[in-house]
């Protein structure tokens, strides 16, 4: 995901989608989590989820007026999914691990990782990745920042590298502007 050009991406197991929270378009991406990632990216059944969600206006710094909401509103949507979704398909098997995973948050030009346990960690970066190949990927995106290099190649390269170096990875890739 690069917000500097508005543009996520996904491949391998990592997810990704549009999705309006509260009026304001992001972009998500999710690796892991299986049909958790489905419900967050595209809402319930009843498309009830985020229907109410309304980031906050700006501030001086928009991560500080991000976190709150992001912490308390966004993070409590993604735990009633959690548990709808635990109601539905019953108690865990015995020794079954919780699920695990990472969210990575495209919104007002900033980038967000959301982590299993849902702590936040808003990204310095004007990119950013997470799924199996994130490293990879990552490194390219930082190898290239600042080249005037098109945003769709630098993230096709990213996704390239991603998927010569880690197994997990394959294309068919998505590419999404917000």
């Amino acid at each position: 995901l690069s917000s500097q050009s508005g543009t996520a991406l996904g491949g391998g197991a990592t997810k990704i989608g549009r999705r309006t929270l509260g009026g304001e378009e992001c972009l998500i991406g999710i690796s892991g989590l299986g049909r958790i990632a489905q419900l967050v990216i595209y809402g319930s059944d009843s498309g009830a989820y985020g229907s109410d969600l309304k980031p906050p206006t700006t501030s001086s710094s928009e991560i500080e007026a991000m976190m709150p909401w992001l912490v308390s509103d966004l993070c409590k949507m993604i735990r009633s999914l959690l548990e709808a979704e635990l109601n539905q398909s019953g108690p865990p098997k015995a020794g079954t691990p919780p699920p695990t995973g990472q969210l990575i948050l495209g919104i007002r030009s900033q980038l967000y990782v959301i982590q299993s346990n849902l702590e936040i960690v808003p990204l310095e970066d004007r990119f950013g990745a997470i799924g199996p190949g994130f490293a990879f990927a990552t490194g390219v995106l930082f190898g290239s920042e600042g080249k005037n290099e098109d945003p769709h190649d630098r993230l096709e390269k990213a996704l390239q590298a991603a998927e010569k170096y880690n197994s997990s990875v394959r294309g068919k890739f998505k590419y999404l502007t917000l």
